[in-house]
């Protein structure tokens, strides 16, 4: 299975504590070559909602090129590592202009 950096693939996340996402639901692909491309068998993901908030850490994403039917958003916030098993079927993908925002958020919520 290829996995890339920037793909959204429907995800389950299983059972979760608190606030976080639970649940099958789409999930952009934020590693790149150098953890997708092992056999470790884990990828660092971003979950999507539909969800609209005004909050600097969602990205919105076109739902043309991301293969998801509704106005979506990507939670920085709620970023984590999952088994590739996880992972069901590809949805579609982001452009790099979203992906870079992608990054800048993710920068901005890793600064000290």
């Amino acid at each position: 299975m290829r996995i890339d950096q920037g793909d959204i693939w429907l995800t389950d996340f299983g059972q979760t504590l608190g606030r976080e996402q639970a649940g099958t639901r789409p999930a952009v692909i934020m590693s790149g070559p150098a953890l997708n491309g092992v056999p470790l068998g884990l990828v660092v993901t971003a979950p999507v909602t539909t969800t609209a908030r005004d909050w600097p850490f969602h990205v919105a994403m076109d739902t043309l090129e991301t293969g998801l039917n509704k106005p979506s958003w990507a939670m920085l916030e709620q970023v984590r590592s999952v088994s590739v098993r996880r992972l069901h079927r590809r949805l579609g993908s982001v452009d790099d202009a979203v992906f870079d925002q992608l990054k800048a958020v993710l920068q901005h919520l890793l600064r000290k």
